[in-house]
């Protein structure tokens, strides 16, 4: 396995062969984080921040419809008038967005959590190949 860089995100490589044929496939996305170590400090707080995002819109449907004054624990400010528009329906489509990434990344940081640090090698193979 290796770290690849492809733009500012960061993910790890596993290289294998399937009849004959010499093939990648992405075991884990570490995002803007270089090394695995540094990935399994930051994305458990990634999540903690996407799970407060969702509750907070959750909070939004929940108590929108009654009041136009921002509830408590909620970081968005939704005015009725917004409510008598499509304001419901969007809330809901961000909510079930929302429970998507959450979903996604905890699975990601699952395998993040399971890469040792000695799996994984500092340069990829397609670098140290082009130096020989």
């Amino acid at each position: 396995m290796f770290v690849r860089c492809r733009g500012t995100s960061y993910q790890v490589i596993e290289t294998y062969r399937d009849g004959g044929k010499v093939k990648q496939r992405v075991i884990a996305n570490l995002g803007e984080c270089a090394t695995v170590a540094e990935a399994k400090a930051v994305w458990p707080r990634y999540i903690s921040r996407l799970a407060a995002d969702l509750a907070s819109w959750e909070c939004c449907l929940r108590e929108g419809l009654e009041r136009e004054a921002k509830c408590p624990g909620c970081r968005y400010r939704m005015p009725l008038g917004y409510w008598r528009q499509d304001g419901k329906r969007i809330i809901e489509r961000e909510i079930a967005r929302c429970r998507r990434r959450l979903a996604n990344e905890e699975t990601n940081l699952r395998r993040i959590m399971e890469i040792g640090e000695a799996d994984v090698c500092t340069s990829s193979p397609e670098r140290s190949s082009l130096r020989a």
